[in-house]
């Protein structure tokens, strides 16, 4: 959670709750327990929805209540939909999986995208203590040649992509997003 304190009170943006309902959403989706079908769909649905529920509130709520930020985020919501860069997870993500949802109800999100990975360790850099080496051996001992289930995207500039992983990326662009408009609110 992100604070910005202002001589006698707090100010908050309202579009972080949003972003710490995504992220419980995101978490309950990744860590579960979630049973496979009707219920992890609800939950990728509601994580994504979510996600994009932020910015609706950031645009509509938080830019009411704080004018000041206002031109700004109009700014920012115009290079979002470019999708530029980091921004790409808000065009061709957040922005079209949420239309995906809400207009057609047919996320790329599906079962049948499912895929099994093999864990495998890599070897320590050139420049990792041998604390470090024998601390991550220690950590990963056992994984060696296990599996693992992930669903990936299937299409699009995120081809590949686990929606564990997206769905990740989205909140994070979206919490350093949230942190550097406050930080023009406790300029203001």
């Amino acid at each position: 959670m992100t604070w910005v304190t202002f001589g006698e009170g707090t100010r908050r943006l309202k579009s972080q709750e949003a972003l710490d309902d995504a992220s419980s959403a995101i978490y309950k989706w990744a860590y579960g327990p979630i049973q496979p079908g009707g219920e992890s769909r609800v939950m990728y649905i509601s994580a994504v929805t979510l996600l994009r529920v932020v910015g609706h509130v950031l645009h509509k709520v938080d830019c009411n209540k704080f004018p000041e930020i206002g031109a700004e985020v109009e700014r920012r919501f115009q290079r979002w939909k470019k999708g530029e860069g980091r921004d790409l997870i808000f065009a061709e993500f957040i922005e079209k999986q949420r239309n995906l949802i809400l207009k057609e109800y047919a996320p790329n999100w599906s079962p049948d995208n499912e895929v099994e990975l093999k864990w495998r360790t890599l070897p320590a850099g050139p420049y990792a203590s041998e604390e470090s080496k024998q601390f991550s051996a220690a950590l990963f001992k056992g994984l060696e040649g296990s599996t693992m289930k992930a669903i990936l995207m299937p299409t699009g500039p995120f081809a590949g992509w686990s929606f564990d992983e997206l769905l990740s990326e989205a909140a994070s662009w979206w919490m350093q997003q949230l942190f550097e408009i406050e930080l023009l609110l406790e300029d203001a």
